[in-house]
């Protein structure tokens, strides 16, 4: 899939349904090349439902103007069935964001598994919002959610991440790596895991702040300068 605009300013609003049956193997590869244009408000909301026992990758990669003028709004519904797999990749890690709000919403049903994945580099005055849900409604569901996400200048950026463990059995993770380069940086994570069957199991992890020192110390122990050192480490998070 790819998607483009042509004028310097506008609007675009795409709607995608997703009917992929049982016992099927679906891969997804998407570019948004979204460049020379001055402003642009584009949304794409897309429902998706997996039959059972069928896989399903999706990666999805943005490049947006660097003047900052793009607005992007990606919200993305999914049911999966009975022991279906879905994994998917966001990744805005090439230009400037200008401002961004990714919404991934799951339902996910008996031995049914989720792998959402996004990862941000935000620049300037860029604007990031994410809320990744996982609802294990099934027995023995599991699903992860991580968001890396590195804010430069004067970025800001706030991640909600949250899991319901309804199912029997229904395991969940929620990982936020956020980390800072820049005075004027505002970032935040708010996990929400709330379990409603006594055997659901829900874990998280969150990051948020400063490359560690001692990262930096055992680059720089080999010859780099901390300039070379903090590129290396962010490429490795975002990349």
């Amino acid at each position: 899939l790819c998607t483009g605009y042509l004028e310097k300013k506008g609007e675009q609003l795409l709607q995608f349904n997703y009917n992929i049956g049982s016992n099927v193997k679906v891969r997804f590869k998407s570019h948004c090349i979204l460049t020379k244009i001055e402003k642009l408000h584009h949304k794409m909301v897309s429902h998706m439902y997996i039959g059972k026992n069928s896989f399903v990758t999706y990666e999805d990669e943005h490049f947006h103007d660097e003047n900052g003028g793009i607005f992007v709004e990606t919200i993305t519904y999914a049911k999966l069935d009975k022991n279906a797999f879905f994994q998917s990749k966001f990744y805005a890690t090439k230009t400037r964001i200008g401002r961004i709000n990714v919404v991934m919403d799951f339902d996910i049903d008996d031995y049914a598994k989720a792998d959402l994945e996004s990862k941000i580099y935000g620049k300037k005055d860029d604007k990031i919002d994410i809320q990744e849900i996982l609802r294990l409604n099934g027995q023995y569901a599991s699903g992860i959610a991580k968001s890396s996400i590195f804010a430069t200048d004067s970025t800001q950026a706030n991640v909600i991440n949250e899991a319901y463990g309804n199912g029997a059995y229904s395991k969940g993770h929620i990982e936020c790596n956020e980390v800072v380069k820049g005075s004027d940086v505002l970032v935040s994570t708010v996990p929400i895991l709330k379990v409603v069957n006594e055997k659901s199991e829900l874990t998280h992890e969150a990051s948020v702040g400063r490359i560690r020192q001692d990262q930096l110390d055992i680059l720089m122990s080999k010859g780099l300068d901390e300039e070379e050192a903090i590129n290396i480490i962010v490429n490795g998070l975002i990349s």
